[in-house]
């Protein structure tokens, strides 16, 4: 990626986390679940860039959410798993390389999964606020609206990723020279 497309990136990340944060946590949404715009934002960034950008995206992302004020929950929890979101996607992202409307529907599951896989990891560090099946419950929910989120705003994003042709190696003969005589 080159300083354009980081910055552009960094600044899309740092939007969609104060935004989850401070305006999507705060609205009205009918059903029990809100859509998770941080992981979208992750999961797009790891669908154009590849897995190691998701990964990076996702830590960074993740460690913000962790930090805003309301948090309430283990430094590092959110870091984990949008990290983790963000690998997977992006390893799975040559697979849909062709299709945006597939790209757009993985990355909404994978951000509707974020809150399961969050409260997973609450389970396993003791966490006694973390309730799986009320995650559960709130699965269709927060996966429909992710859903909408992501038809709306991945296919703007998402960028057909350039498949380069293979390199072709070439056998090489080592030519020995010969002694001058």
């Amino acid at each position: 990626m080159n300083a354009l497309r980081v910055t552009g990136a960094t600044g899309l990340l740092l939007l969609a986390a104060f935004a989850q944060g401070s305006i999507v946590a705060r609205l009205p949404w009918f059903g029990p679940g809100e859509p998770q715009v941080a992981a979208l934002a992750v999961l797009g960034v790891a669908l154009t860039a590849g897995a190691r950008a998701g990964a990076v995206a996702g830590f960074g992302t993740g460690l913000l959410l962790d930090l805003l004020p309301p948090a309430d929950h283990a430094t590092g929890q959110w870091a984990f798993v949008l990290c983790l979101l963000g690998y997977l996607i992006g390893m799975l992202a040559a697979d849909v390389v062709d299709s945006r409307l597939l790209g757009a529907a993985l990355a909404a599951l994978g951000a509707a999964l974020a809150p399961i896989a969050f409260t997973v990891l609450g389970l396993v560090l003791g966490d006694p606020r973390a309730d799986l099946l009320g995650a559960g419950q709130r699965l269709p929910s927060v996966a429909l609206w992710t859903l909408a989120a992501a038809l709306f705003s991945l296919p703007a994003l998402y960028r057909r990723r350039r498949v380069e042709s293979p390199v072709v190696i070439e056998a090489v003969s080592l030519r020995v020279p010969t002694a001058v005589r």
